[in-house]
């Protein structure tokens, strides 16, 4: 298994690869993004209280699709020196707890990444550019499919770093 690592500087890039993703064979789950609340409030055309509630990927008359379904019905997790995050996806999430945790024993998400085998430079800038408005994603897959996930993060704009056993 592969982890690749796109860190992208727009809501609008990071849109774009997941669809990429998603339409190229990349499944759902295999993908996680951590973005601030706010960068996604903005971003989305969607009242986020509704997307929470909802069962399916609808709301109202739309249908969620790429990051928007992603992190449309997460709860924000308040990080330390980063801010309030939306963790999406089974790692993501695992992570966001990870810095929730470490924030009180001084750490935070930096830390979190670096549990995760990301580089300690790569975690301090993955950090800072979420604490910013960047948006950082990942796909935890198969060494298969893994020169592709690259090439779709990497294509719309990701900054890519790749952990794997």
């Amino acid at each position: 298994m592969k982890t690749i690592f796109g860190l992208f500087e727009t809501y609008g890039e990071a849109q774009a690869a997941v669809e990429a993703l998603l339409e190229h064979g990349i499944e759902g789950d295999e993908i996680n993004a951590i973005v601030q609340e706010g960068v996604a409030k903005s971003a989305m055309d969607v009242n986020l209280e509704q997307a929470g509630v909802a069962v399916t990927d609808e709301v109202g008359e739309r249908t969620l699709e790429g990051l928007n379904a992603l992190v449309a019905g997460e709860k924000a997790l308040l990080v330390p020196g980063v801010g309030e995050i939306y963790t999406a996806g089974e790692v993501a999430t695992l992570m966001g707890a990870a810095a929730m945790r470490g924030a009180e024993e001084g750490s935070g998400l930096g830390a979190a990444l670096r549990e995760f085998d990301v580089p300690a430079s790569y975690a301090a800038a993955y950090q800072d550019a979420i604490a910013g408005s960047g948006v950082l994603l990942f796909v935890r897959t198969e060494d298969e499919k893994a020169l592709d996930s690259r090439q779709y993060l990497e294509k719309h704009g990701g900054q890519i770093t790749i952990v794997g056993d």
